[in-house]
């Protein structure tokens, strides 16, 4: 049936990791040609050195460093004539990631929300981030939050360290107001934020601690 079977087996002193064989067909007059020999099926043998190893692709760089989890609220607190209910609301509304359901106080002096922060490895506070309501109009969206301040303390509502503030209404209609919290050490475990002035109704839309 025209087909040739071989059974080839290298010499004694054949290194397998310094040397290999290879199979090649013949097909010229000159046996130095080199031209003439194909990697096929044949009866011609042919020594050569085995290729290098093939060199390793450029390692890549290391991952940006992704920027820290929003740490978790709890236990919220609200200035006189809110109940512990009203600031759990007002609360859910501000950290689930929509700016139009936003937390609105009732109308009195100097309004605030405080809420405890969860520490990660008892690393202080590092910026507090508020967003205005995107629901309201500008207008009255500016009379819930310009002026505003942020401020952690030991305890709910307490101004221990100031974080940032007031912000004027030119900076927080342009979007996101993030301040560090520079001062802030691991004992200040409550946000606050609060409306100064009298007769004052204190809404926004999100609040992010890192």
């Amino acid at each position: 049936n025209d087909r040739l079977v071989v059974r080839l087996e290298p010499p004694d002193s054949f290194d397998p990791t310094r040397s290999a064989y290879k199979v090649c067909s013949y097909g010229g007059t000159n046996m130095y040609d080199e031209s003439h020999y194909f990697i096929s099926r044949s009866l011609v043998l042919a020594k050569y050195a085995a290729p290098p190893p093939p060199t390793p692709p450029p390692s890549s760089p290391p991952p940006s460093p992704t920027p820290a989890d929003a740490l978790a609220l709890s236990k919220p607190r609200m200035s006189t004539g809110h109940s512990t209910t009203f600031a759990e609301k007002f609360l859910a509304k501000v950290t689930d990631g929509k700016s139009k359901t936003f937390g609105k106080s009732k109308k009195n002096k100097n309004p605030w929300f405080s809420a405890k922060v969860t520490l990660e490895n008892q690393q202080p506070v590092r910026s507090v981030t508020v967003t205005r309501d995107t629901k309201n109009k500008p207008s009255k969206a500016k009379k819930y939050l310009d002026g505003f301040e942020v401020w952690v303390g030991k305890k709910a509502g307490e101004k221990a360290v100031k974080c940032g503030g007031p912000f004027a209404w030119s900076k927080i209609k342009k979007g996101p107001v993030t301040t560090p919290c520079d001062s802030a050490k691991s004992k200040h475990r409550y946000v606050t934020i609060i409306l100064p002035g009298t007769r004052k109704t204190l809404a926004f839309g999100e609040i992010e601690v890192r």
